[in-house]
């Protein structure tokens, strides 16, 4: 007969209240580190685009006038000028655009990382009961 067999049904001793010595409490806690350093990167990245995207979008919508002022001059090295500018300025803005596209998602899939992970951290009890 069978006896002292599987004494084990006790639940392993969990690490210390914050989880902070278990491997996996680290690698969460340093992948949570990285996502936010990735997430911060990638915003900054944003905002500077934004920042170029605004200046060329508004050095843009100034070109047209002064075209108009050169053409009224007879400045026909001023038109062109101009024409070569708006048309460097067009392609930077579609650049920028399409830069700050890129950037926007991977600020949507850093954040839905840092959720995942945030919201991982839920109190035990919680955790237990939705398996």
């Amino acid at each position: 007969g069978g006896g002292a067999g599987g004494g084990g049904g006790e639940p392993r001793k969990r690490a210390a209240a914050g989880g902070g010595s278990s491997k996996k409490a680290r690698e969460e806690a340093d992948a949570l580190d990285l996502v936010t350093a990735k997430l911060e990167h990638h915003v900054a990245i944003g905002d500077d685009l934004e920042r170029q995207l605004s200046k060329a979008s508004k050095t843009l919508a100034k070109l047209p006038q002064k075209r108009a002022a050169a053409e009224a001059a007879s400045d026909a090295g001023l038109v062109d000028q101009c024409d070569a500018y708006s048309r460097e300025l067009t392609a930077e803005r579609d650049r920028l655009q399409g830069q700050l596209k890129v950037t926007s998602g991977k600020i949507a899939k850093y954040t839905g990382r840092y959720e995942a992970l945030t919201n991982k951290k839920r109190p035990p009890a919680a955790a237990k009961a939705d398996k």
